[in-house]
């Protein structure tokens, strides 16, 4: 099955709903969804997971998509009303998830009732209305949508850039750049239980020039060491 996704310039932009790699290696499609690295997600979220996996298993899907991008989420209309709410399957990692999902590779998706915060499984096969109100979730999802318009690092595909990850001595916490062109783009998410402490420096890390890095997410200032709150994220990037 496929949805259509018109574009800007309303071109078709055509989205498998399977993670068949055929799918977009052979052009039938634009972008497949990422299934894999959705349950692994849900499996880090709940603990039972350690968040350096999203490294091995993005090492490993890279090999397998020749063209075409992932689509990453952490809730979907299958998702939603059959495995559960995001805040039944992810709990207080909710948050971060999206910061994960909507800045490591590939396009995000944003399903109905994400930026207001619903906590309600909708009916599959009958209308349903979202619960929308406070909109609690409106600055993260906007948050998100901004950067990927603004910093080129984050485009979808081939026209962003791969995350280069930097060593954490945490089997909770994850930290990751992207950089293209100008655009750089540094990320910290904390899964844990506890605060972490993650040394932003590494070999090549534009994090070393702290006063060119603004905090867009997070509240916390680029620095050679972060503290990143039990489960929190931090996105910061280079002002040009």
């Amino acid at each position: 099955a496929s949805d259509q996704l018109f574009a800007a310039n309303d071109s078709i932009f055509m989205l498998a709903e399977s993670e068949t790699f055929d799918h977009v290696n052979n052009g039938y499609f634009h972008t497949i969804y990422g299934w894999g690295m959705h349950h692994l997600f849900n499996d880090i979220a709940k603990g039972t997971k350690n968040a350096n996996s999203i490294d091995s298993l993005l090492a490993i899907k890279k090999g397998e998509i020749t063209q075409g991008m992932y689509m990453n989420f952490i809730t979907n209309h299958d998702e939603n009303s059959w495995n559960g709410t995001i805040a039944e399957r992810m709990g207080a990692n909710g948050e971060p998830m999206a910061i994960l999902a909507g800045t490591l590779t590939g396009m995000p998706l944003v399903y109905s009732g994400q930026e207001s915060g619903s906590t309600k499984r909708l009916r599959f096969f009958e209308k349903d209305t979202v619960e929308w109100g406070s909109y609690s979730k409106t600055d993260l999802y906007q948050t998100i949508n901004r950067l990927h318009h603004e910093q080129e690092a984050l485009w979808n595909g081939s026209y962003g850039a791969q995350p280069v990850f930097i060593g954490v001595d945490s089997d909770n916490a994850l930290a990751w750049t992207r950089s293209k062109g100008k655009s750089e783009v540094a990320v910290a998410v904390n899964f844990g239980d506890e605060a972490v402490s993650i040394s932003m420096r590494h070999e090549g890390n534009p994090l070393e020039k702290f006063d060119q890095w603004q905090s867009v997410w997070g509240n916390v200032a680029a620095s050679d060491e972060v503290n990143i709150a039990a489960h929190s994220a931090s996105v910061w990037v280079k002002s040009n």
